[in-house]
């Protein structure tokens, strides 16, 4: 898969990935690690999922990498996620290099990355969910034109061993709910 914005290129992640994508840092926002917290571990994971899931059918899961356009510079990675009872319902997960927030990547990403969810995949319903305290991830999801639907109580333990609370949006387009 390979998806191409103004400024970014996002596009299937591949093994020599690794060090580019090893700045990810461990923060309380990071529950998607939630087998191993090392990044190089958390990689070599992803990408077999990743092998494993193109061999499903329905594909459930994509792990992706951000690069910027210009440069090829992998700066983040972003996640689809799926359930095999609902292939039409997807969810996003990202991380970013600390050193490129606050300039609308993760933005253009997400904006980006959802549109390919409906309209590709054609998944009616396309969510993020985003720890109550994780202004940065939230205010994401709102520009990128997702709607706000609520908090989710108590959903899920993390590696770290804590239950978070997290805010739920949306993007949702009926017209693609098959009948």
């Amino acid at each position: 898969m390979e998806i191409a914005t103004p400024r970014l290129i996002i596009r299937d992640i591949r093994a020599d990935d690794t060090d580019a994508l090893a700045y990810t840092k461990e923060d309380k926002y990071s529950y998607h690690k939630a087998t191993r917290p090392h990044p190089e571990d958390r990689l070599d994971i992803e990408i077999a999922r990743n092998v494993i899931s193109m061999s499903e059918k329905p594909q459930r899961f994509w792990s992706l990498v951000i690069a910027l356009k210009e440069t090829q510079t992998v700066i983040g990675s972003i996640r689809i996620y799926t359930s095999p009872a609902s292939p039409s319902i997807g969810e996003i997960g990202f991380d970013l290099n600390e050193i490129y927030w606050r300039k609308d990547y993760t933005t253009e990403a997400v904006r980006a990355v959802t549109a390919y969810c409906h309209d590709i995949l054609k998944m009616h319903r396309v969510s993020i969910r985003a720890d109550v305290n994780n202004i940065a991830s939230w205010r994401v999801a709102e520009k990128a034109g997702m709607q706000y639907e609520g908090i989710a109580r108590y959903d899920f333990r993390t590696w770290q061993g804590f239950i978070p609370e997290m805010k739920i949006y949306a993007s949702v387009r009926p017209e693609l709910i098959a009948a």
